[in-house]
């Protein structure tokens, strides 16, 4: 049986209140650098990595979105996940996991679930578990932002190489514990034990 090649599958989504961080092709590598990963996957990486990776958080409609992508303006769902907020503070429920690392890909076992508090300060920062994140900058007003979302069509399949995109992401948020989460799981390092 022979798959046929698909258009992607494009959505726009409207953001009215979000947290948006550009992230230069340097600043991701030594954010990748830093999870001690091997050399020759850093550099297959490093190829493939836009000049400028756009990173977005948001907390609206009672979750937790996750995106990633070029600045030219496409971007990719990284994850969604429950959250609760109270005023100024939204607790996101993720897995706690056993081992951290960079080769926390191989070893991970999750140990039930815990919970990482983001707040909103007077001054308008973003703070995660009291630690202030510097490198997110609040956006408000409608920006109708396009994802590709073809991970959503069953007949979909993809290539199991992994970006790294959630690594670079999650290396200013400390939710390295839902990188193989990201994407629907689809990387071929996440889940090689099914």
């Amino acid at each position: 049986m022979q798959i046929q090649q698909r258009d992607p599958l494009i959505v726009e989504i409207t953001f009215r209140n979000y947290w948006y961080e550009e992230v230069p092709k340097v600043e991701a590598m030594r954010r990748l650098r830093a999870r001690g990963h091997e050399r020759a996957k850093l550099e297959e990486i490093e190829r493939s990595l836009p000049e400028v990776l756009v990173h977005i958080i948001s907390f609206e409609g009672g979750v937790f979105r996750e995106y990633a992508g070029s600045s030219a303006g496409l971007l990719y769902p990284l994850l969604t996940l429950p959250l609760k907020r109270r005023e100024e503070t939204y607790r996101v429920a993720l897995p706690a996991v056993i081992s951290k690392g960079a080769d926390q890909r191989k070893s991970a076992q999750i140990a039930g679930w815990g919970v990482t508090e983001f707040r909103i300060l007077e001054n308008g920062r973003l703070t995660e578990d009291d630690r202030p994140i510097e490198q997110l900058r609040n956006v408000t007003g409608p920006t109708p932002i396009k994802v590709n979302v073809s991970h959503l069509d069953p007949h979909a399949r993809p290539d199991g190489n992994c970006c790294l995109w959630c690594e670079i992401a999650h290396s200013i948020l400390d939710i390295h514990s839902v990188d193989c989460l990201c994407c629907g799981g689809w990387c071929d390092d996440c889940f090689w034990w099914l």
